[in-house]
């Protein structure tokens, strides 16, 4: 993988973001989708985004509630293995169990999800990330 695969994949969610923010969340979509079904593999960083960012987009703008945390789920293992990224993984935590609590049958993810947010929210205050205090404050509203 070279430099110039990565580029394209952060075009993409730029381009992403700039068709969200004009309002056309379909074409948002589309970026993100071209970009997770490339045969190309990206850095889990870039992976890790580019599916927090279209479950995001799913759950606002769709009631597809279910190929939100489909397409959320291998969120968890690509950002196992980074270092930091705090972040991504709060973002995961909190979307995951929005989708879990929004599917039927599914009270006990949603309660295993929150919990893990704040533990992973913890850690990462332990470590000093700033920003700990406020994710906890988001998992627990």
């Amino acid at each position: 993988m070279d430099g110039s695969q990565n580029s394209v994949a952060q075009v993409l969610l730029a381009l992403a973001e700039e068709f969200e923010y004009d309002g056309l969340p379909l074409q948002a979509v589309k970026c993100l989708e071209a970009l997770l079904q490339s045969p190309v593999s990206y850095l889990p960083q870039l992976e890790a985004q580019a599916r927090l960012h279209l479950s995001a987009l799913l759950l606002t703008y769709t009631s597809n509630t279910a190929r939100a945390k489909i397409t959320l789920e291998p969120v968890h293992l690509l950002t196992t293995s980074l270092s930091g990224c705090f972040e991504l993984k709060m973002r995961f935590h909190s979307l995951h169990a929005r989708c879990c609590g929004a599917l039927p049958d599914h009270a006990r993810q949603h309660r295993q999800s929150l919990k893990r947010g704040l533990e992973a929210a913890e850690l990462a205050g332990n470590h000093g990330w700033a920003e700990a205090g406020e994710w906890r404050c988001r998992l627990h509203l």
